[in-house]
C-alpha cells in the first residue's frame, strides 16, 4: 500500500512540475518582415493570449524600416494573436492580424504582406 502511495505522489509531483514548467515565460524572438520597409514609418502590435491583452509595442522608423524587425520577449507556451497595425508613408494604418504558437525558445517569423 505503501509502495502505490509512493508512486501516486510521485506522478502527481511529476504533473505539476510539468504544469508549472510550461508556465514558465520562454525567451522569444518575433521576427516581423516587412513588406515595404522605405515607406513604412510605424510598426504597432498588440500581443492578445484569448481574449487577454499580453503585451502592446511600438516601432517607430521616421526614415523607413529594416527589412526585418526584431522583437525580443518572454511568453510562456500557447497559442497567441498579433493585431499588427502598420503605417508606409503618409497612408492610413493597415492592419493584419497573424497567429503564433509558442512551444520552446527561438524565432518565430511574422510574415506581415498581405494575406494570412
Amino acid at each position: 500500500m505503501k509502495a502505490v502511495a509512493r508512486v501516486v505522489l510521485v506522478l502527481g509531483l511529476a504533473a505539476t512540475g510539468l504544469f508549472l514548467f510550461r508556465e514558465t515565460p520562454r525567451d522569444v524572438t518575433l521576427l516581423y518582415k516587412v513588406p515595404e520597409p522605405a515607406s513604412t514609418r510605424t510598426l504597432e502590435v498588440d500581443i492578445r493570449r484569448g481574449d487577454a491583452p499580453v503585451r502592446h509595442s511600438e516601432f517607430r522608423f521616421p526614415g523607413g524600416a529594416p527589412a526585418q524587425v526584431r522583437h525580443e520577449l518572454k511568453l510562456p507556451d500557447g497559442e497567441y494573436t498579433l493585431a499588427v497595425r502598420l503605417t508606409e508613408g503618409g497612408s492610413a494604418a493597415r492592419e493584419l492580424v497573424r497567429a503564433i504558437a509558442v512551444s520552446e525558445e527561438g524565432t518565430i517569423v511574422v510574415p506581415l504582406a498581405d494575406g494570412p
